[in-house]
């Protein structure tokens, strides 16, 4: 379920971000990663959108609050980048991320973690195209995590000569 609020200052960013970015470099060079972020409750899917939306390096693109909309999100938006919280009482992150990755719904998830947890860790670790980070990290890291997965999945399309998927491509 997307939350109005997140509509909102959705369309509110686009045109900021965007602004700024082409105010501060006279030109954008190339699009930021687009994300969709998944959280379990709503006031941290709100935060976290709040402070995503506020960043000019990356394209926060949908929120949501069950893995079921997260799934069906990433199959239209197909986003770069999926970020999504390890702890959801509806089933698990991890199946939803393979359930993402294996369809190609998405290139690359970042699971963020409440704090430290061998177990989630080792478990990310074990997946191909997956980041792990606990929340304690700051909005720089979580930006640069978001960077580099999308940087790695840039540079594999590059070497295959594979264009980034559209939303317009799976309607």
């Amino acid at each position: 379920m997307t939350c109005g609020l997140f509509r909102v200052l959705t369309k509110m960013a686009f045109v900021t971000t965007d602004s700024l970015r082409r105010f501060a470099t006279g030109k954008i060079r190339e699009d930021p990663p687009r994300v969709i972020l998944a959280q379990r409750r709503s006031l941290d899917l709100l935060a976290m959108s709040v402070l995503l939306l506020s960043t000019p390096k990356l394209d926060l693109v949908g929120a949501e609050l069950s893995l079921q909309q997260l799934v069906e999100s990433s199959r239209t938006l197909r986003p770069e980048v999926v970020v999504i919280d390890t702890r959801y009482p509806e089933g698990t992150a991890f199946d939803a991320a393979s359930d993402l990755l294996e369809n190609r719904y998405t290139g690359h998830v970042l699971f963020l973690d409440e704090a430290a947890s061998s177990c989630h860790a080792e478990r990310a670790a074990g997946m191909q195209n997956t980041g792990y980070l606990t929340k304690e990290a700051s909005l720089e890291n979580l930006c640069e995590a978001i960077e580099q997965l999308n940087a790695v999945l840039r540079r594999y399309r590059r070497s295959k000569k594979i264009s980034p998927p559209s939303p317009r491509d799976h309607e």
